[in-house]
């Protein structure tokens, strides 16, 4: 079925450009991770942040008076939601080697304890 191609005008912030091709990166390597859950939770977080963020302007969106305007606001709230999950991935994953280390912290800590406690209790 032939469709008619129109062209999308429309100013935008200078680094829109680059930001957009890593939001797209980003997707891209989150849907290929399928066996990684926190990648797959960072996909439904950029998904649910999206949708929330273009329900929250529903009405804004609604009113803008050009479709350029329209594909722009959308676009930008695209890109945002997923900056924003890459930020909430970039802190999950933090913590995860935090706990980690912690882990191996409190099984150090744990066993200088009953060292200590041995000692203790042959005294």
């Amino acid at each position: 079925m032939p469709t008619n191609e129109k062209t999308y005008t429309f100013r935008a912030s200078e680094d829109l450009a680059p930001r957009t091709r890593e939001a797209f990166r980003t997707w891209r390597d989150l849907l290929q991770e399928d066996d990684d859950v926190v990648a797959g939770a960072a996909l439904r977080d950029a998904m649910t942040g999206f949708c929330l963020a273009v329900a929250r302007r529903a009405r804004a969106l609604d009113q803008l008076d050009n479709q350029s305007a329209l594909f722009r606001a959308t676009f930008e709230l695209f890109v945002d939601a997923t900056e924003k999950a890459v930020e909430d991935l970039a802190f999950v994953r933090a913590y995860e080697e935090w706990a980690q280390a912690d882990e191996e912290g409190t099984a150090v800590r744990g066993g200088a304890l009953a060292a200590a406690a041995d000692r203790w209790r042959d005294e």
